[in-house]
């Protein structure tokens, strides 16, 4: 397995992050941190690593806050914190907390911190509406929330949301555009511009990598005015703002995004993205007449109400106890099993409806046919590279409802990767001088060439409807430099690939281990993680855990030992001694929680279970990014992710009747 050393996320996962450690210490089945091997040293932290493991430490300590309800702390930290990061969460804790926090959030709703709109926004969704509607015109009409916006204590796209919130539910006095132009003018930082349309247009991370779009209620009137200041951006921001505004809900925004991009897409400039080589699916002539081939299918006998009653089965059977109710479970285990088989007959029988758009997509694009088959990954489609197999996802299968934008797009980006896995196999072929009807003896050198860039030799089925197609025409110039560079990008692509396996199964591992804690099976083995501050000093001293966790486990363990300590009467001492045998503190916790005494141990439990549930769930937010980055880099995915775009913008737009396609 090749993994790239220069990965933060990978190279070293024993001692990397908080999530990581906790991991490796809860083990299977959560067996505890003394199981667990020494963290192996990890590489110097970088600057960006540290200040995200001083949030972290921050967040933590923000919700062990909440907790134990102290939330006057929450508010000084609030009030007094420049993290916008660290003002959310403290606002996010102060509205989930189960006794009413209206004084506090009024309080930071009216202070001139970063927690200021938030609060506001916080009061809005706590059905205090009519107070965070009093302090937020209040303050909007004496210019407050400007000068907030020009401190940068306020981000000007929160401040929109309200405001569009107001228009839509008021009572119909309140026009939101009427105060985006002298809001706008105190956003004077170009970045933050950036980051507010952005927002503004549904991207999550706009100075980040793509993500799905977000919608929200800003109104489409202040989308629409926002479009003619696009012109001071690069075109690649545009075309960014553009896509993301064209997935919006109001057709207005929608439409105006989606005349603009294809104008672009349409003109000299804007055909072939920068970085890229010219290819077949950016004529946009052809790709419209690809999306509505696509956006014509319509599935036959509907089969979804088959696919629920075949899901609540096996909820039902997962439930039932084959040792306790032996008859029906077994009852259920044969239903299951010819619902079993008729998935299987369903799953064919759609896969051959969808087989001839396939077809007829691979025909059109001079490819072998794309042969789909189905898959329980969760994507909704997936190339094979070196077969010509497309996998399509069995949940999509199962759905009445026409195909959406995502499922197409994603359809067509995946036969865009078979359309470079053929340019990568003519361009060996003509490096070697294939003759087909001569080629028998240059098959293995074909095959070696394949597998030395790939990693492994093509289907050979797959090859010769290839050669066959290819009819001894050679590529040319142009198609030749796009396959030279298809070709060396492929070593990064299976990096990507074995990194992406090594996030999804840490995040598959990280998922299970958060449904055990959650679900308190496992709160005996928790008391494990207290067992020692040796064991504790050996599982953190890598220095690369915020130091909060470490401060929080070791108050649970003090807590315990004093709860221990009182309970046997130890006076002190690290064990108590019965039947000639030394019970430590843990074992005598974990002999507490197993007797009607359990409620003087279950508020360490609690807490410990919250601590780390919270830093798992961290790391899973960290890794979810980390796999989209993974997915999106590379050469192959830059060309595959500007096909997704089009044919989404382009799918949708047929089926508004935005365009007349012949």
């Amino acid at each position: 397995m090749v993994v790239n050393p220069t990965d933060p996320m990978l190279a070293n996962p024993g001692g990397i992050s908080a999530g990581q450690l906790i991991m490796s210490a809860i083990g299977n089945k959560l067996k505890g941190f003394l199981g667990a091997s020494p963290a192996p040293k990890a590489a110097a932290p970088t600057e960006e690593q540290r200040k995200n493991l001083a949030l972290q430490s921050q967040r933590v300590h923000l919700n062990m806050l909440a907790r134990e309800g102290r939330f006057n702390e929450i508010v000084q930290i609030a009030e007094t914190t420049t993290e916008q990061d660290i003002a959310g969460c403290a606002v996010s804790v102060l509205g989930r907390s189960e006794t009413d926090q209206l004084t506090a959030l009024e309080h930071l709703a009216r202070s001139h911190s970063h927690a200021a709109v938030l609060a506001m926004i916080a009061l809005f969704n706590n059905t205090h509406h009519e107070n965070g509607k009093r302090i937020f015109v209040t303050r909007l009409k004496n210019g407050e929330l400007a000068r907030l916006v020009s401190s940068g204590h306020a981000n000007l796209f929160s401040i929109l949301d309200i405001l569009g919130w107001l228009q839509k539910y008021g009572d119909g006095s309140f026009v939101a555009l009427n105060h985006f132009p002298e809001l706008w003018q105190c956003l004077s930082d170009r970045t933050e511009q950036v980051k507010v349309l952005g927002q503004m247009y549904g991207d999550p991370d706009p100075l980040g990598m793509r993500y799905i779009h977000e919608p929200n209620v800003i109104p489409g009137t202040i989308k629409l005015h926002a479009m003619s200041m696009l012109p001071n951006f690069t075109p690649a921001e545009q075309e960014r703002f553009l896509i993301y505004a064209s997935r919006d809900d109001d057709d207005r925004v929608a439409h105006a995004a989606t005349v603009s991009l294809v104008n672009t897409w349409r003109s000299e400039a804007g055909l072939v993205p920068p970085g890229l080589e010219y290819f077949r699916m950016l004529d946009l002539n052809l790709l419209f007449h690809l999306c509505q081939i696509s956006s014509s299918f319509q599935w036959g006998e509907p089969v979804e109400h088959f696919y629920e009653r075949y899901k609540a089965h096996y909820a039902e059977l997962a439930e039932t106890d084959p040792y306790n109710d032996t008859t029906r479970y077994e009852q259920l285990m044969a239903i299951a099993e010819e619902l079993d088989r008729e998935l299987v007959r369903i799953t064919e029988r759609r896969i051959n409806s969808l087989q001839p758009v396939a077809s007829k997509i691979s025909t059109l694009l001079n490819l072998p046919v794309a042969r789909l088959e189905s898959t329980e990954e969760d994507v909704n489609a997936a190339y094979l590279i070196g077969s010509g197999k497309v996998q399509v996802k069995r949940q999509v299968l199962m759905e009445d409802k026409p195909l959406s934008e995502d499922v197409m797009s994603a359809l067509l980006h995946e036969i865009g990767h078979m359309e470079q896995d053929v340019l990568v196999i003519r361009m060996i072929a003509d490096e070697i001088g294939l003759k087909f009807g001569q080629h028998s003896q240059q098959l293995e050198q074909l095959y070696e060439r394949y597998a030395a860039g790939i990693g492994y030799a093509p289907d050979s089925m797959f090859l010769l409807a290839v050669l066959r197609l290819r009819n001894d025409k050679p590529l040319t110039p142009a198609e030749k430099v796009r396959a030279m560079r298809l070709y060396g990008a492929a070593h990064q692509a299976k990096i990507n690939a074995n990194q992406g396996r090594m996030v999804q199964g840490r995040l598959d591992q990280i998922n299970e281990s958060i449904d055990a804690l959650s679900g308190g099976n496992y709160d005996v083995e928790l008391l494990n993680c207290l067992r020692s501050q040796h064991g504790l000093d050996s599982l953190f001293q890598r220095g690369q855990v915020p130091a909060v966790l470490v401060a929080e486990m070791n108050s649970c363990a003090q807590d315990l030992y004093r709860i221990v300590n009182n309970h046997y009467q130890l006076n002190g001492a690290p064990y108590l001694v019965r039947n000639g045998k030394k019970l430590d503190i843990i074992t005598l916790a974990r002999e507490i929680y197993m007797s009607e005494a359990i409620d003087a141990v279950a508020p360490v439990i609690t807490k410990l279970r919250a601590l780390l549930v919270q830093i798992l769930r961290e790391e899973s937010a960290v890794l979810h990014k980390r796999l989209t980055q993974i997915w999106r880099t590379g050469y192959h995915e830059a060309e595959a992710y500007v096909i997704s775009d089009r044919v989404s913008v382009i799918v949708k737009a047929i089926r508004k009747n935005w365009f007349q396609t012949s």
